[in-house]
């Protein structure tokens, strides 16, 4: 009946569905799909979701090219795009001024538009109230409740909090945030613990570790009291505890949030961080407890279902973990592969664009890229890399993210045989401790810091440095279930054989006799001293053969006869 009344009507109708992740019942899918393939030329569709339900088919008018996906990215203006807009009448300081209070959003560059048509001066940040407020009463509060009205105001400012936050403009992002909590009033206990979420977020990502908790807790307390009828809100709480105190552990965390499949957090209405989040603590509590292959095989499955689900921002992120995780499995071939093939950046500037990601993506495009030069003894171009790296990080005042810079730093320089440098970036990382406690990126390189923070801890270096050698010292050799780092070390094939010539021959012996150049020898040398935690090569030997790596002393060995 609907189909012929459409038909008869004549002219061009828009069907608009909204949040179609709901729709979870497998016969109200079906007559979706028979409404989309028998649907009246005069018919359009326009429908929105975080995920696909499944069973929608919508894939052939995609193929045939009668249907296009856009997702959140691709609404936002771009800054020439907002001058288009205008019509070109904005001065530069104005544009940009309009762009940094618009975000790009459409809805709120209309407002701003419409506010300078009627003579309201830009540089208010509401763009004209009078205007906005005339605005919004005629096209969207029409016959809509005050205390809706309220509601629904209080929840966007959530999202635009949210967006301030991805985009590292935390200050902004507080002081919005203490305005949507002093005009709750009645909604406070639903709005809150996603304030306090977004704000310790913001926290945990400058460092402020014991805020982050605070913030945290406090927010996972009023959910639990308040969304008793949602749980999907204390379990935000739980995956972002959890997150929090794994990055502040030198061993597995004390708490275990259950993970949480991508899917589930698709249907509670989740954001990015939170995919990120549960993705990253899911990887790194498999390389923890079975390995690289089973930290691959869970970053596999979150791949499927971003790709699946069309989230560009969590398909960046994950592909650049997978990155690291290949890098730290040996797997450098590879991880130059995955690289290549899913797209990611080329150049180093582009790595580190905090206007085109979000600042988990950057940590992980940044935390890959390194790695991966590294990894293929690419080491002036690592060092470039970090610096720019660190710089752009650091004009942010993301603490984490340069944390783990330093980390990866310092181990760029044991491998390249400058433990002075490797020295340097170790103090700046415990200046760094003292005031964010994060352990997490030195425990997974515990095997190369142990020896660099021994004399450290021998020098006479002032106590400001001292005194956190001397406590992540004793935190990172604390009994616990070994580490990747901590556990026998893996040894790729090329390594094998270098160590098998170490006692017996030198380095240009073995480049001739394996067909390296003396650098490849050099470089392979030194991954396996930092991965048996050796000073020389004898020593390599001695605790090779302790690991059974290598036969005992005095057995046969081919190689020497």
């Amino acid at each position: 009946m609907l189909i012929r009344a459409i038909e008869r009507h004549g002219q061009t109708c828009l069907l608009a569905l909204d949040e179609l992740e709901r729709l979870r019942n497998p016969q109200a899918v079906a007559v979706l799909n028979t409404l989309l393939s028998q649907s009246p030329d005069n018919l359009r569709f326009a429908m929105a979701f975080r995920e696909r339900p499944p069973g929608l088919d919508i894939a052939m008018f995609l193929l045939e090219g009668r249907g296009e996906t856009i997702t959140a990215e691709d609404l936002w203006f771009s800054l020439p795009d907002i001058a288009r807009f205008f019509d070109t009448e904005l001065s530069r300081r104005e544009l940009a001024s309009v762009a940094a209070s618009s975000a790009g959003w459409p809805i709120a560059l209309r407002i701003y538009r419409n506010a300078a048509q009627a003579g309201e001066p830009l540089d208010d940040p509401l763009g004209g109230k009078e205007t906005v407020a005339a605005w919004i009463e005629s096209r969207l509060w029409r016959g809509v409740p005050d205390d809706d009205r309220e509601f629904v105001l209080d929840v966007s400012l959530f999202d635009w909090i949210l967006t301030l936050t991805e985009r590292t403009e935390f200050e902004r992002a507080a002081e919005w945030a203490e305005r949507v909590r002093a005009d709750l009033r009645q909604h406070t206990l639903y709005i809150t613990p996603h304030l306090d979420f977004q704000l310790g977020l913001a926290a945990m990502a400058q460092g402020r570790t014991t805020e982050a908790a605070n913030r945290y807790g406090r927010a996972l307390e009023l959910a639990r009291v308040g969304h008793l009828a949602n749980t999907g809100t204390a379990m935000v709480g739980e995956i972002l505890i959890t997150e929090l105190e794994l990055e502040r552990s030198a061993h597995t965390p004390r708490r275990h949030a259950p993970l949480v499949s991508l899917r589930l957090l698709g249907e509670w209405g989740t954001w990015f961080d939170l995919y990120a989040a549960n993705a990253a603590v899911a990887t790194e509590l498999a390389l923890h407890d079975q390995g690289v292959d089973r930290g691959l095989a869970v970053l596999e499955n979150a791949t499927e279902f971003a790709r699946a689900t069309e989230r560009v921002a969590l398909i960046n992120f994950l592909s650049a973990l997978r990155v690291s995780v290949l890098t730290m499995g040996d797997r450098v071939e590879d991880a130059a592969r995955a690289w290549r093939s899913d797209d990611l950046p080329l150049e180093d500037e582009d790595c580190v664009n905090f206007k085109a990601y979000r600042w988990r993506e950057v940590e992980a495009l940044a935390e890959g890229r390194l790695r991966l030069l590294i990894a293929q003894a690419e080491f002036d171009a690592a060092r470039r890399f970090a610096a720019l790296a660190s710089e752009a990080i650091n004009e942010r005042r993301l603490a984490r993210a340069h944390m783990r810079m330093l980390v990866l730093s310092m181990r760029l320089e044991v491998l390249a045989d400058d433990p002075e440098r490797a020295r340097e970036h170790l103090i700046a990382y415990l200046a760094a401790y003292a005031e964010s406690d994060y352990l997490r990126p030195l425990a997974r390189e515990r095997g190369l810091t142990m020896p660099l923070l021994d004399a450290v801890v021998d020098s006479r270096a002032a106590p400001s440095i001292i005194d956190p050698a001397i406590e992540v010292r004793k935190a990172l050799a604390a009994p616990g279930k070994p580490t990747m780092d901590q556990s026998e070390p893996v040894l790729n094939p090329r390594e094998i054989e270098v160590l098998q010539r170490l006692e017996s021959q030198s380095d240009k012996m073995i480049a001739k006799d394996l067909n390296l150049s003396y650098d490849g020898v050099r470089y392979h040398v030194r991954r396996i001293f930092a991965k048996l935690g050796a000073r020389g090569r004898f020593d390599a030997v001695h605790r090779a053969r302790a690991q059974g790596l290598l036969p005992a002393e005095g057995a046969e060995d081919s190689l020497n006869r």
